[in-house]
């Protein structure tokens, strides 16, 4: 499973993100199994806005964790996007449409969606910008996106994402730092407007507590100027 982890002395074999998510798929949970994603996930969900009625996409649904959360709180028609089939195939059942691909090359329409929501995926992107402008150009106007990070602050304390499994063999997913002037930056670029963020600090590791787990941040597409 992931978790938030200091350099051991061996450290585990890094994957590209194609190969980690493909081992990954049969041991990847649905539910936060970890101190980072326990905190990321109670951060995304009180930045979602109301989803009742709306149309969401998930990109990078993985097993589909955030698409069973919206189900529950009665979101409208809903998508969930992986590079991974086996990922997809654990999403299956949710009642969500599923489609393969990734970004920064989104294969949808135009403001197809009032609500997007992406965790814990950016990280694995070399650039922000990109993404977001896809993210920005898939929701409609006034939609909302909110989207989660490993927290710049965690390569200051040699954190990295792992995961063990199913063969009991432990990797490290390949991960780009990204600053906090850098999430800001691309939202700009992108014309989102960023309406809050939340930095979740480690309670349960006694040597890392108090320290900044994630970032989420929640931002709005701007409104199309009137003629």
């Amino acid at each position: 499973m992931s978790r938030l982890a200091w350099r051991p002395f061996r450290e585990p074999p890094e994957l590209d993100v194609s190969t980690a998510y493909a081992r990954w798929a049969e041991t990847y949970p649905r539910e936060p199994a970890n101190e980072l994603m326990r905190l990321e996930q109670r951060e995304v969900l009180r930045l979602l806005p109301e989803l009742a009625g709306r149309r969401l996409v998930d990109l990078g649904c993985g097993s589909g964790r955030y698409l069973a959360k919206a189900a529950a709180l009665g979101v409208g028609p809903s998508v969930g996007l992986d590079p991974a089939p086996a990922m997809l195939a654990r999403a299956a059942g949710l009642g969500a449409r599923l489609v393969g691909g990734a970004l920064p090359a989104l294969p949808f329409r135009d403001g197809s969606f009032d609500v997007a929501v992406c965790g814990l995926v950016v990280g694995h992107l070399p650039e922000l910008a990109p993404a977001l402008a896809e993210m920005a150009r898939v929701l409609r106007p006034g939609g909302v996106l909110v989207y989660s990070d490993l927290h710049p602050e965690g390569e200051r304390h040699g954190w990295r994402r792992t995961f063990v499994a199913a063969d009991a063999r432990e990797y490290a997913v390949r991960h780009f730092v990204h600053s906090l002037e850098a999430h800001f930056e691309a939202c700009a670029a992108a014309g989102l407007a960023v309406e809050e963020v939340a930095e979740p600090r480690v309670e349960s590791v006694r040597r890392w507590r108090g320290a900044p787990a994630a970032v989420v941040v929640r931002a709005g597409r701007r409104q199309a100027a009137r003629r």
